[in-house]
């Protein structure tokens, strides 16, 4: 029976446990009484909610569950994770966009998927790197490069590529899976939720555990040539360019690759000399050595 009291806006996971074999018949008429005048409460604080602004009923909101956490519950992040009503809504709702039938000579609309992974404990700075890679590849592309790189966010991705191929094949009428591009990858700022760690001496430091978003965009055909778009360049623009290509250019039997290749011979003469000169000095160091030792021997026979 008390598993089945449910305050408004208030889990009642929230609450203590309660173990009903060791209640008595005043307690349990006492517990009843106070949940009834909870009911009564919440029911009142709803109305008055509802008659302010969306904004404020939801900070509210968040604090009615934040007095309501256990005192074992030191962190709150489960709290704010659990309703939070500031996660995105418009990406998925492209899915459900109705096109206006095409003329008979018109060209073929693609087909496309959104798909988005929401709340991953991942910095987004870290995500833009993995992100920015995939954009512009085919699916199959990106699979055989995500594993390559090593980092978390790369399986994330992975793992959120296969889901929106798989829907795009299930519920987007794409007939094979193999023929998707990546149009869209990009990651967003998700919920930052700040905390404490324990310093010596009795001291307490600061820290920010920071969630991201992943949205992509699945379409239906082969990926362009160039992605990113490129502005066509100006008069200047060209001619610099021009002027930098005959630079770069080799010129066969020319005064300065004549002088390279003398310096080129120079520099190896010298380098074979002094290395037979080092493997000379190194060997009469060896004969010199056993000669010694030679004459040492010779002397200590006679001695004896």
């Amino acid at each position: 029976m008390l598993s089945n009291i449910r305050l408004t806006g208030i889990p009642i996971a929230n609450f203590p446990e309660i173990k009903l074999e060791k209640l008595n018949l005043v307690t349990i008429h006492n517990l009843f009484d106070t949940f009834k005048m909870l009911n009564c409460l919440s029911n009142k604080l709803t109305l008055f909610c509802h008659s302010r602004s969306p904004s404020s009923y939801s900070n509210f909101k968040k604090c009615v569950a934040l007095l309501a956490t256990p005192k074992t519950d030191f962190s709150t992040s489960s709290i704010k994770l659990a309703d939070s009503e500031d996660e995105p809504k418009r990406w998925l709702s492209y899915n459900d966009v109705i096109y206006p039938p095409q003329e008979p000579g018109e060209e073929r609309r693609p087909a496309f998927v959104c798909h988005q992974k929401l709340n991953i404990k991942y910095s987004p700075k870290k995500m833009w790197y993995v992100a920015c890679l995939v954009r512009g590849m085919s699916v199959d592309e990106a699979l055989k490069q995500l594993p390559m790189v090593g980092r978390k966010g790369a399986t994330i991705v992975r793992d959120t590529i296969l889901e929106a191929q798989q829907l795009a094949v299930e519920k987007h009428n794409v007939e094979f899976k193999t023929n998707l591009w990546i149009a869209e990858s990009f990651c967003g700022k998700g919920p930052v939720i700040k905390g404490m760690r324990r310093h010596a001496r009795m001291r307490m430091g600061e820290v920010m555990y920071r969630y991201c978003h992943y949205f992509v965009r699945l379409e239906e055909g082969t990926p362009p040539e160039n992605y990113y778009y490129s502005w066509p360049k100006t008069g200047p623009a060209l001619l610099a360019q021009w002027v930098d290509e005959i630079r770069d250019r080799k010129i066969e039997g020319s005064y300065c690759l004549h002088i390279n290749k003398i310096i080129n011979i120079k520099f190896l003469i010298f380098t074979t000399v002094t290395f037979t000169f080092n493997v000379f000095f190194f060997i009469s160091n060896i004969a010199i050595g056993l000669n010694m030792q030679t004459n040492l021997c010779y002397g200590i026979f006679i001695t004896v």
